[in-house]
């Protein structure tokens, strides 16, 4: 019987270390009865409480969120064809979610299970679902309301963040190529511990070095940034740029520009407006970026999100706006302007507290995706002339 089990366990090592995998092997979740669902005809509304990530690579674009039993569900596009598919493992209902691709256009994609650990599903010809495992093993559980971000570094090695329950600490859980650590970045930076609710977002700058942003007990915002040696340290982004306090319910997004140039967007406390807090050669600062006497508040709790386009240096931030239209605020590098793409593609309006994703393809056609009030996923698309609205839910095949 000894024998057998660890024939098995080494069976189980090979099968499941060509992933972004741990040491010891991911325990890999079964499939849930019926997840291929082959026979299905159209892609399923979303859950009430689904949220949405979104990526594009070379040839393709692909939108992921959690469908009405919390199955992760993928639509994908090469061109003007959209297909679906639901992927294997079970979230919790509301999971956040984050998804990218590595240098080989294999996507990744994380959610938080119903016994709070973070998972990953790998793409490497199928699917395949596990919970990350450490060579410590299990890390610390995530909290109730923990969001999930990440990116991926050297092409293939992803790095995704999450807040613990036991602390509210931002943890880190990063692939070295083998295997999966976790490291306690808010212990190591010095830093105090993200709010209720808080949001996060991350990417990097300078060839790797990570960039991470939550929201403090004080409502300010405060970066977790990672040195070229892998040292972590900490800013109160508020406190150096004397930028208006977050509101309670405010999202957080960001990017960076020409790779170094961090840009980080959240709403204010006073009047619900956009912030930007941005770092150049002179160091931080912030704007509001609200165009002076735009006639628009965002809707209470927006979700936010962003990116840049035109080669690469010129901002794009999307929410929603008090009638559920989504906004866009965009820069030309001179000054801010706004949109309501709602009203210019002949949309309809998202629904109450939607969540948003968002991408340039090829730095240029903006994508930008919401929830409707019948919880289809809409995507706008900038054609480069004008805005167009598609409900994927509804051409999915």
């Amino acid at each position: 019987m000894n024998a057998l089990r660890i024939l098995l366990s080494f069976f189980t090592v090979l099968t499941f270390g060509l992933g972004c995998g741990a040491d010891p092997a991911p325990r890999e979740s079964p499939k849930e009865p019926g997840a291929s669902r082959e026979d299905a005809l159209s892609a399923p509304p979303a859950s009430p409480r689904s949220t949405l990530a979104a990526f594009s690579t070379v040839s393709s674009s692909q939108v992921y969120y959690l469908d009405p039993v919390s199955t992760v569900f993928e639509l994908s596009s090469q061109g003007s064809e959209w297909k679906f598919s639901w992927l294997p493992g079970s979230a919790k209902p509301g999971s956040a979610l984050t998804a990218f691709p590595l240098a080989n256009s294999a996507p990744r994609v994380y959610f938080i299970s119903n016994d709070s650990r973070v998972h990953e599903l790998w793409w490497d010809g199928t699917w395949h679902d596990h919970a990350l495992v450490t060579q410590a093993g299990d890390p610390p559980p995530a909290a109730a309301d923990s969001p999930l971000v990440g990116f991926v570094r050297s092409g293939y090695n992803p790095s995704v963040y999450y807040v613990a329950a036991h602390n509210r600490h931002v943890h880190e859980l990063k692939w070295n190529g083998l295997s999966w650590g976790v490291t306690d970045v808010t212990e190591r930076a010095g830093a105090p511990a993200a709010a209720p609710g808080s949001p996060l977002t991350a990417f990097t700058v300078k060839g790797g070095e990570a960039r991470v942003y939550f929201v403090g007990n004080s409502r300010h915002v405060h970066e977790l940034w990672e040195n070229s040696d892998g040292a972590w340290a900490q800013q109160d982004l508020n406190l150096v740029t004397n930028a208006p306090a977050a509101d309670n319910d405010t999202a957080l997004t960001g990017f960076a520009t020409d790779g170094t140039w961090s840009h980080v967007y959240y709403v204010g406390d006073s009047n619900r407006h956009v912030i930007e807090l941005k770092f150049t050669s002179q160091g931080w600062t912030y704007t509001n970026v609200t165009p002076l006497g735009a006639p628009y508040t965002t809707a209470p709790a927006t979700a936010l999100t962003s990116f840049a386009v035109n080669p690469g240096s010129h901002p794009r931030v999307y929410f929603l706006l008090d009638s559920n239209a989504v906004g866009e605020l965009w820069s030309d590098g001179a000054s801010w302007h706004l949109n309501n793409l709602t009203v210019y593609a002949s949309a309809p309006a998202a629904k109450v507290n939607s969540p948003l994703a968002g991408f340039a393809i090829n730095g240029v056609f903006s994508r930008v995706y919401y929830l409707a009030g019948n919880d289809n996923v809409m995507q706008l698309a900038w054609s480069g002339s004008n805005w167009g609205v598609t409900s994927l839910t509804t051409i999915a095949n």
